[in-house]
C-alpha cells in the first residue's frame, strides 16, 4: 500500500493506442524519491500508453489506499487527467484528496474550479509545496481545497534523485533513452514557448551529482544514451564546460544530446562537449525567416549565427538538427517558403528536422494572440478536455494560422519541405552513414520513409 500515488493519465481513456512509451517521465519521480525521504509510501502508474483502462487504473489505485492521488499532466494529456479525476470522485467520493500538478495547471490554475473533480491545483513546481501539503493532509489528516502556488527551489542538489526504482522497465518498449536535467528554468520569452508560466528563472545542478545520477540511470537499463531536458542546455557556458570536465574525469563513456540555442555555443565549447560525448545537438531554429524569427517570435537569433553553429558543430562531429514552425502573426507566403527552403540554404545542412505548425498552448503569448484573433475560442481548453475537436491531440488541437495564409497552404508546404530535403541522394548516403553505427534507427527510418512516400502527417526524426 502506498500513501501517494502519482499517475500519468493518457490523452484519453476512450480510445485504444498503439502509442509505445520511449521513456518515463522524470518530474514525477523526482517528486515521489522526494516524498520517501519525508517518510511517505509512493507508487507511479504511467499510463500514457493506455496500458491499463480506466476500470483497471481505478483498481489499481484503490489497492494502494492512498491518502493522496496526485495527477500530473500537459496539456496534451488533460482530456486524460480529468476523465481519471472525475472517475475517482464519483466512486470513491472524499477518500482521498486529488491532486493536478504539472504545465497545464501551472497556465491554467483555474481549471480545477471548472471541472470540480480535483481538490487541489499545485500551480509551477511542486518539489517544495507538495510535501508540504502532504504532510497536512496524511499527519495532520486535514481537508485542503484549492489552488496553491509552488516555492521554486533554488537549491536543487538537496533533491534527491528521480526514483527510477519504481519504474516497470518492461512497460517502455521503445526505450532508447535516459533523460536527466542539469539545469531548470529558461529566462527567454518566445511568443509560442508556455515554460514561462511555469519557472523563468534557471538554476543549476551540481555537475558531480549530474554525473552520479546519469550513473545510476545507467546502471538499471545499462543504456549508455542520455538526452538532458534543458530547455538550453549551453545556457551558462562555465556551467556547461564544467560539466564535461566532470564526465571526463569520471571517464563515464557516456553519448548525449540536449537543446540549445545557436548563439550559444562556440568552438571552444563544441570541441568539449564532443570529448565528453556529445553527439547530436537540437536548435530551435523555428522560422527560416530572420524578420519573423526575431522581431514576431521573439528568438533573437540571426541568420549568420545559425549558419555558423551548423558549421561549428559539422567541424566538431556533432550531428545538428533543426525545429522549424509554420503559422505566425505577420507570416506571409515569402515568409513560408523562406521556412521550406532554410533546412537547404547553407553548405552545412542539418542532421533532421522537424517542422511543425504552431500549436497555440495555453501559457504562450500566441495563445493569448489566437483568442484575441477569434482563431481558437476562450473555451478552447473545456472543448478539448470535452471532445468536441475530436479524440486525439495532435489531430485535434486548433492550429494557429493568419489571415493571409490558409492553413491547408501551410500543411502543403510542410510536406513539399520535408520531400524537398529528405528525398535528395545525398541525403539518403548521409543517413546510412549515420545509421549504420545506431542500428535500431534503421527500422524507424524506413518507417518513416513509408510515412512520407504516404504523405501521413509527419512530426520529427529523432
Amino acid at each position: 500500500m502506498a500513501a501517494i500515488v502519482l499517475v500519468n493519465p493518457p490523452v484519453n481513456f476512450d480510445i485504444s493506442s498503439d502509442y509505445q512509451m520511449d521513456h518515463p517521465i522524470t518530474g514525477p519521480l523526482v517528486l515521489a524519491s522526494i516524498c520517501e525521504t519525508k517518510g511517505y509510501s509512493v507508487a507511479f502508474f504511467d499510463d500514457r500508453d493506455r496500458f491499463w483502462t480506466l476500470s483497471q487504473l481505478l483498481k489499481k489505485i484503490e489497492k494502494e489506499k492512498p491518502k493522496i492521488v496526485g495527477i500530473s499532466s500537459f496539456t496534451s494529456t488533460i482530456r486524460g487527467a480529468v476523465q481519471l479525476a472525475k472517475a475517482l470522485k464519483r466512486k470513491y467520493k472524499n477518500e482521498f484528496t486529488i491532486m493536478l500538478g504539472g504545465p497545464h495547471v501551472s497556465a491554467d490554475p483555474e481549471i480545477i474550479k471548472r471541472f470540480p473533480y480535483f481538490d487541489v491545483g499545485v500551480v509551477r513546481e511542486a518539489d517544495i509545496t507538495f510535501p508540504q501539503l502532504a504532510e497536512r493532509i496524511i499527519k495532520k489528516g486535514e481537508k485542503i481545497k484549492g489552488i496553491f502556488i509552488g516555492e521554486t527551489p533554488m537549491n536543487l542538489d538537496e533533491f534527491p534523485f528521480p526514483a527510477r526504482y519504481l519504474i516497470d522497465w518492461s512497460r517502455y518498449p521503445a526505450f532508447r533513452t535516459h533523460n536527466v536535467m542539469a539545469s531548470r528554468g529558461c529566462p527567454f520569452r518566445c511568443n509560442f514557448c508556455s515554460i514561462p508560466s511555469i519557472e523563468r528563472k534557471t538554476r543549476y545542478r551540481s555537475p558531480k551529482l549530474v554525473v552520479e545520477e546519469m550513473r545510476l540511470a545507467y546502471s538499471y537499463t545499462h543504456t549508455k544514451y542520455f538526452t538532458f531536458l534543458d530547455d538550453t542546455l549551453t545556457l551558462n557556458r562555465d556551467h556547461m564546460m564544467a560539466l564535461c570536465d566532470e564526465m571526463l574525469n569520471q571517464g563515464v563513456n557516456f553519448k548525449w544530446e540536449g537543446h540549445t540555442r545557436a548563439n550559444l555555443v562556440d568552438d571552444e565549447l563544441l570541441a568539449k562537449m564532443k570529448k565528453a560525448g556529445c553527439c547530436e545537438l537540437i536548435f530551435g531554429v523555428e522560422s527560416g525567416n530572420e524578420r519573423i524569427r526575431t522581431e514576431i517570435i521573439g528568438k533573437g537569433i540571426k541568420d549568420c549565427e545559425i549558419e555558423r553553429a551548423m558549421e561549428l558543430c559539422h567541424k566538431n562531429g556533432i550531428l545538428a538538427d533543426y525545429y522549424l514552425m509554420l503559422g505566425f502573426p505577420q507570416e506571409g507566403e515569402k515568409e513560408v517558403e523562406d521556412t521550406v527552403n532554410f533546412p537547404l540554404k547553407y553548405r552545412w545542412k542539418p542532421n533532421v528536422f522537424g517542422l511543425h505548425i504552431t500549436l497555440p498552448l495555453p501559457g504562450s503569448l500566441i495563445f493569448e494572440q489566437a483568442i484575441k484573433e477569434r482563431i481558437i475560442p476562450k473555451d478552447v481548453i473545456d472543448r478539448f478536455i470535452k471532445g468536441e475537436y475530436g479524440p486525439h491531440f495532435n489531430e485535434s488541437w486548433p492550429l494557429y494560422h493568419n489571415k493571409e495564409v490558409p492553413l491547408a497552404y501551410l500543411k502543403e508546404a510542410r510536406t513539399r519541405a520535408y520531400k524537398k530535403f529528405y528525398f535528395r541522394p545525398a541525403y539518403f548516403w548521409h543517413r546510412a552513414k549515420t545509421d549504420w553505427r545506431v542500428g535500431w534507427r534503421i527500422k524507424q527510418d524506413f518507417k518513416k520513409f513509408k510515412e512520407l512516400i504516404a504523405l501521413k502527417r509527419f512530426i520529427h526524426w529523432e
